[in-house]
C-alpha cells in the first residue's frame, strides 16, 4: 500500500508532492531509534510520470527533504518552510504550509 500524498504549488509555481509516512522503515544506521511519522517533500518538476520526461527520479519527483510530523506541528506555525537554502525555489510559502499542516493533522487523526 502506498503512502498518502498531497500536491502543493509554491509562489514560484514549483509543484511539490508531500508524502505522509506513518511507519517509516528502520534506519540501518540507527536501528534502535523510535520510528516516528514523517513527511517527505519532492520536487515534481522531473517526475517520471510526466509525458516526455525520462529522469532518474521516481513518480513523485526529486526528493528534497523530510521532517518528523511532530516537528512541523509544534511551536510557531505561522511561517513557511525552507526545504534547502541552496535552491531558492525549494521553499514552501506560509499559506501552503498552513494547508500542509491541516492535512498532517488529518493524517495523524487517521493513524
Amino acid at each position: 500500500m502506498s503512502n498518502p500524498t498531497m500536491t502543493i504549488i509554491n509562489r514560484d509555481r514549483r509543484v511539490f508532492i508531500v508524502e505522509y509516512v506513518a511507519h517509516p522503515p528502520v534506519d540501518k544506521w540507527h536501528p534502535d531509534e523510535p520510528r516516528e511519522p514523517m513527511v517527505k517533500f519532492y520536487d515534481h518538476t522531473y517526475a517520471d510520470d510526466q509525458p516526455g520526461i525520462h529522469s532518474r527520479f521516481g513518480p513523485l519527483g526529486q526528493y528534497v527533504a523530510d521532517y518528523y510530523v511532530e516537528t512541523l506541528l509544534t511551536g510557531n506555525q505561522d511561517h513557511g518552510l525552507c526545504l534547502n537554502g541552496g535552491v531558492p525555489v525549494w521553499q514552501i510559502d506560509r499559506s501552503s504550509m498552513m494547508v500542509v499542516r491541516m492535512w498532517l493533522h488529518l493524517m495523524e487523526d487517521r493513524t
